[in-house]
């Protein structure tokens, strides 16, 4: 099962909509008025110490847009790839693909960096590698290298909108070769990697008419 967001429509001042949904409950004047106009008594907002304060919401449900689906629980949220005999292995590879929130990922590692961080650091990507599940999807996830030495794990946190024209996120520069290579920081042991990635929220994002 799964929760559809309601989709109501908000009109400010410049007759500009808004949309209303999961991921976007509120909307708002971050400068409606002025403090000075408003305590200005003869401005007329104020009258023996009250305000009174109105809206009118009106709700435009023939508009073309979009909704976003929520899973209802998201279960089996954490995948940790082993990437053994690591020093024998090419510059870029892939994890098996893992199912979180019924959809499909994997995980890329370019092992020398890719593009100006080639040569300098490890660049990690999460791919959304199930294109047919949504026309874009949302998610909410955090990558760690994990040390096995002093607990003290290199951690990254994103949030990012993906499609079938943008399939994946990436750091170019998740963590220096210095700092991999560094046996007193205890990411590399005996040969071997653990990437674990925890994905916490996903939302999908569908057109409507």
């Amino acid at each position: 099962m799964a929760n559809h967001a309601i989709n109501c429509l908000e009109t400010n001042a410049r007759g500009k909509l808004s949309r209303f949904h999961e991921l976007k409950k509120e909307w708002g004047f971050a400068r409606f008025l002025s403090r000075s106009d408003f305590e200005d008594t003869t401005q007329g907002y104020l009258f023996n110490a009250k305000s009174v304060f109105g809206v009118e919401i009106l709700v435009n449900k023939y508009a073309k847009g979009e909704r976003t689906v929520l899973p209802q629980k998201l279960s089996d949220t954490t995948y940790t790839w082993r990437v053994s005999n690591y020093s024998t292995l090419c510059s870029k590879i892939s994890s098996d693909v893992f199912i979180i929130g019924d959809c499909k990922w994997k995980l890329k590692l370019y092992l020398e960096g890719y593009g100006d961080r080639e040569g300098k650091s490890v660049s990690l990507y999460l791919e959304f590698h199930d294109r047919e599940a949504a026309a874009r999807i949302y998610a909410e996830y955090m990558i760690c290298l994990k040390s096995e030495k002093n607990g003290k794990d290199c951690k990254r946190t994103a949030n990012h909108m993906l499609s079938a024209s943008s399939t994946n996120w990436a750091w170019p520069f998740f963590m220096s070769l210095n700092d991999i290579e560094d046996a007193s920081k205890g990411f590399l042991v005996e040969d071997t990697l653990i990437i674990q990635v925890e994905i916490t929220r996903i939302a999908f994002v569908e057109s409507f008419s």
